[in-house]
């Protein structure tokens, strides 16, 4: 079951105040509603405040068992565009990496083609019975993944390789080799253990070493060990001064302990729909520190903004008005 933070409030009546104060009600009834407030503040997974200028604090806006929405305000109290979901592995959500082969498309090479759907056509396309693991009663929501390369109107290429229900669906159709300056691949990877393994899923966040377009053994190499995984760009890879919708996946250990390969049980999503104005879209650091500083993420990894920035999930969707339709999502589950 969902749950929705959203609350209507009403001004009180005229005179209630005062009667308050008659009945020595007053003091008891702002100590009582202090104290819940303060209940609530501390339980919320949502930070009270952000590195970032523009936005005053986090509020829970939607949530289910073990998974968290925390939008943006500002100082006046408008709702931002900019949304981070809060995947508690460790409570029993579930996380999957979702895409479609092409029908008639080779399966695991450079040239797959995928089919493409907004993020609430893909949202529907799994509670229609498409995909049944996790149980369909516990979707969460859908958020856009990595990166494209455009073919035809209804089918692209990734960019990178992926790796779903423990099968290389493709190795990636970008031929460009991406480094960092200090010489070391650009590229880092999400991977999930398998959702139908007993006990908690496992997420990781960890440098992909194959920086250029590769076979299968190498990229099944660099993915060994993981159910499903993707393939994404270090944080501050690309044009630093540049603001556009983001996306970005950033990920820790509950425990506060280092997180490196398979341990990391907390997961978050953040996604940038922000139109030019009241306030700029985020540059990649900003992205990055968001995840970092206001939330705790030990690792992050950049997927596809602009238009591909997009997610879904019941009752709401972002707001963007220049969403395009995506061949992979990451995909949210809540705990039974």
């Amino acid at each position: 079951m969902l749950l929705s933070s959203r609350r209507r409030t009403n001004e009180p009546r005229h005179g209630s105040a005062s009667w308050l104060r008659r009945s020595g009600l007053s003091t008891l009834v702002a100590v009582a509603l202090g104290v819940f407030a303060g209940a609530a503040q501390a339980q919320s997974p949502c930070p009270s405040q952000s590195i970032h200028p523009e936005i005053y604090r986090w509020e829970l806006d939607a949530q289910g068992k073990g998974v968290y929405l925390c939008r943006a305000k500002d100082g006046y109290g408008n709702f931002k565009h900019i949304t981070v979901q809060v995947v508690d592995l460790a409570a029993g959500a579930k996380m999957r990496i979702m895409s479609e082969v092409a029908p008639g498309s080779p399966i695991g090479t450079s040239e797959t083609l995928f089919v493409k759907r907004t993020a609430q056509e893909w949202y529907n396309w799994i509670k229609l019975g498409n995909a049944t693991v996790p149980p369909i009663a516990q979707l969460f929501s859908v958020t856009s993944g990595s990166f494209t390369m455009p073919t035809a109107a209804a089918t692209a290429h990734l960019s990178f390789a992926e790796k779903k229900w423990g099968i290389i669906t493709t190795t990636g159709n970008d031929p460009v080799c991406y480094y960092m300056d200090d010489g070391s691949s650009a590229k880092r990877m999400f991977g999930l253990s398998d959702p139908r393994a007993a006990g908690q899923q496992f997420a990781a966040i960890r440098p992909f070493d194959v920086a250029c377009q590769a076979g299968a053994t190498p990229v099944n190499n660099a993915f060994s060990g993981y159910f499903d995984a993707l393939v994404g760009f270090h944080p501050l890879y690309g044009d630093a001064t540049r603001r556009t919708n983001r996306s970005f996946i950033g990920s820790k250990r509950k425990d506060g302990a280092w997180a490196e390969g398979k341990d990391q049980d907390v997961v978050y999503l953040l996604t940038s729909t922000t139109p030019t104005s009241p306030m700029p879209a985020l540059t990649l650091n900003e992205a990055h520190k968001i995840l970092a500083n206001d939330f705790g993420a030990q690792w992050t990894v950049q997927l596809a903004g602009g238009g591909d920035a997009q997610y879904f999930h019941q009752g709401f969707e972002d707001p963007s008005p220049n969403k395009v339709p995506v061949p992979e999502v990451l995909v949210v589950y809540q705990a039974p």
